[in-house]
């Protein structure tokens, strides 16, 4: 025997458990361990792996480095990749690119960092926006006393003439002051971050060397980009100040030493940036010095010792000026691809002594063991006790659900519970057992209706209320199923006449019609828009006061042996909500007990009637007859009884034939 299919079906049960003995008995074990595991690395760490801990520290203070400095270049990237798009990349005159100021200052306001953002053309003109916050760039540009903003252009006329101007604004972007400046004839297209952007895939920032910037005589950076045309260069700048200044702001002990260089060995920031600056050059500009000369001979050997020999990503420990360092060298991450990367490629260096480094790994340890041991004593009474709290709540639904099974709704609900999922078990089993509740009530209401039309009628009232519709109808099909009947009608208001209304033929039915006939042949649902006029000449026109566009929900009446009864129609203005799918489920659900309900009392009225002459029977007669017996023996009035015959009528049938006298039949 196949050992699967025994274990299936044979007598013997699962041993269960209740869940809170589960659920205390699955996380008390997982506490434990965790605790054990906590333990017993911290104790290790402490005991034996000093070394491992220190090194780990480092890496994860040099990650926090990283992307704190990180965060200086991936704006400046956005900013520089979105100006790509803007307008004023195929703007050719100083007027056109006037009109990008505003987004040029919300740019740099939003950016803090960027102390320039620049366009440069093919054909050599230039336009930047520089912001004069700083006093060096103030001094540089001989700005006024109130400008807060200098727009730097060159123009080049069709004779090839170069026209260069500065312009300065106030905060609020007024103009001050416009000058030419004809000995402003710089050319975008020399320098190197206009040249490497070119050489470069347009998807690409790339990040020049650190250079003198042209202006203020500031050393920095330049993150350029080819623009979307092809047809200029986007750029901004950041100084070397910001990055220092942001490294200032970084501590990992008190003593730690960080600074940012490049392979070239220099020095791109530290906290003091007087020292990134070197002597004048020849023709009295300043140089950026070199890293060696930056005082720190920690960072000069572990330029010497690791970047130079590619000793990046560890932690080496080095020994400078009779103290024990931990020295860890990074790229930073947000790098360009281009082929200038190697020389534009940016580093970190951080440096801390190794008894700083060990004293916070071991403050650490203390500590770790001391929450280990808390949570533990705390942990495993809280566990058990919330999962008695979990498993009570689904005891109760639990109960709710066997209540319902037994059709017993007048239990109480369970009551809230701040866990999501128990609250909306809670909420879904208690909307379930109202909704069983309603649909009972309805269901037994149908039942008892004896008269089809009181019966339609209620089954109007009832859906027209759980479909939160403004009006209904129900067609009947007749005997044959050619014809859809109007048999009820009903608005919010009250029952309206079907008197007017006019049979649908199904095979001969309009466009509006059609939509009824499609419910019928198929016994599917279907939905229907009208047109403001199409509702007007429609039955429903007396329930739509607006004149608005409507909806119909139109749902099929079909016996249990799938036998089409008619259909049951919803009428939506345009001004009332979409029904919801639990209200149209709703709907539905009782549209079957209806026609059930439809189904019985025509059933009923079809045995009561006589086919030939579509008066009511024999049995119907008698059945009449017991009914006023039994109320005039309740209520003590009198009974009367007319029967009619007609003379001669064997004699008809006997002489002219049976389908004469049917005839006769028909006609009295």
């Amino acid at each position: 025997m196949n050992p699967d299919i025994n274990s299936i079906n044979g007598d013997k049960k699962p041993r269960t458990y209740p869940l809170h003995i589960r659920i205390g008995s699955l996380f008390s074990l997982l506490i434990l361990l965790t605790g054990l595991v906590i333990g017993g690395f911290s104790d290790m760490s402490a005991r034996g792996a000093a070394r491992k801990a220190a090194d780990n520290a480092m890496a994860g203070s040099a990650g926090q480095m990283i992307s704190a400095i990180n965060q200086l270049y991936s704006p400046i990237d956005t900013l520089v990749g979105l100006l790509t798009y803007h307008q004023v990349i195929n703007a050719k005159t100083l007027e056109q690119r006037l009109t990008s100021l505003q987004f040029f200052q919300e740019a740099m306001t939003q950016n803090a960092q960027v102390s320039a953002v620049y366009v440069g053309y093919q054909n050599g003109d230039f336009f930047l926006v520089r912001h004069l916050r700083r006093a060096e760039a103030r001094n540089a540009a001989k700005a006024p006393e109130n400008a807060a903003y200098l727009v730097q252009s060159i123009e080049h006329d069709n004779n090839g003439k170069t026209q260069g101007r500065y312009i300065y604004y106030s905060a609020a972007l007024k103009l001050i002051r416009s000058d030419l400046r004809p000995d402003y004839t710089f050319d975008p297209r020399s320098r190197p971050w206009f040249q490497q952007a070119v050489q470069s895939p347009s998807v690409v920032t790339t990040h020049t060397a650190p250079y003198l910037f042209f202006t203020t005589r500031e050393i920095g950076q330049t993150f350029a980009r080819c623009s979307s045309n092809g047809k200029s260069i986007v750029a901004a700048d950041l100084t070397l100040q910001d990055l220092s200044e942001n490294l200032a702001r970084q501590k990992v002990t008190p003593s730690t030493e960080l600074a940012l260089f490049d392979l070239q060995g220099h020095p791109l920031g530290y906290k003091d940036p007087s020292r990134l600056i070197g002597p004048n050059d020849r023709d009295g500009k300043p140089t950026l010095n070199h890293i060696g000369k930056l005082g720190v001979p920690i960072i000069n050997r572990a330029f010497n010792d690791l970047a130079l020999k590619g000793q990046i990503g560890k932690s080496i420990t080095i020994s400078e000026s009779g103290r024990e360092w931990y020295v860890r060298i990074h790229p930073l991450q947000s790098q360009d691809t281009s082929d200038n990367q190697n020389k534009s490629k940016v580093f970190l260096v951080i440096a801390a002594p190794t008894e700083e480094v060990f004293a916070s790994s071991l403050h650490t340890r203390n500590e770790m063991l001391l929450v280990t041991l808390v949570i533990l004593f705390l942990a495993l009474p809280i566990t058990w006790w919330l999962a008695n709290h979990v498993t009570k709540q689904l005891k109760d639904l639990s109960r709710q659900a066997d209540d319902i099974k037994n059709f017993r709704f007048d239990t109480p609900n369970t009551g809230t519970s701040a866990i999501r999922e128990i609250e909306q078990l809670s909420s879904a089993i208690s909307q379930m057992k109202s909704t069983i509740c309603k649909f009972l009530d309805i269901a037994a209401a149908l039942s008892a209706e004896r008269r089809l039309d009181h019966l339609l009628d209620h089954i109007l009232t009832e859906s027209i209320s759980a479909g939160a519709a403004a009006g209904g109808a129900i067609y009947l099909l007749d005997q044959k199923g050619n014809k859809l009947f109007p048999s009820a009608m009903r608005s919010c208001e009250g029952p309206q006449s079907v008197d007017n209304q006019t049979p649908i033929n199904i095979e001969n039915a309009s466009v509006v019609e059609a939509q009824l006939a499609q419910a019928v042949l198929t016994l599917q649902k279907q939905t229907l828009t009208m047109d403001a006029q199409t509702v007007k000449n429609s039955c429903f026109e007396s329930m739509n006061s607006s004149g608005m566009p409507a909806m119909l929900s139109i749902l099929p009446l079909y016996s249990r042996d799938q036998k089409a009864l008619g259909v049951l129609i919803l009428f939506y203005p345009k001004h009332l909500p979409t029904p919801t799918p639990e209200r149209i489920a709703f709907v539905e659900a009782l549209s079957g007990t209806a026609a059930i309900s439809i189904g019985n009392q025509l059933f009923e009225r079809m045995a009561a009637i006589d086919d030939l002459t579509g008066v009511y029977n024999r049995r119907y007669a008698e059945k009449r007859f017991e009914e006023e017996l039994q109320r005039t023996l309740r209520t003590g009035r009198s009974l009367g009884c007319l029967m009619i015959d007609i003379d001669k009528f064997k004699q008809i049938n006997d002489q002219s034939g049976h389908l004469t006298g049917d005839d006769i039949l028909k006609k009295v």
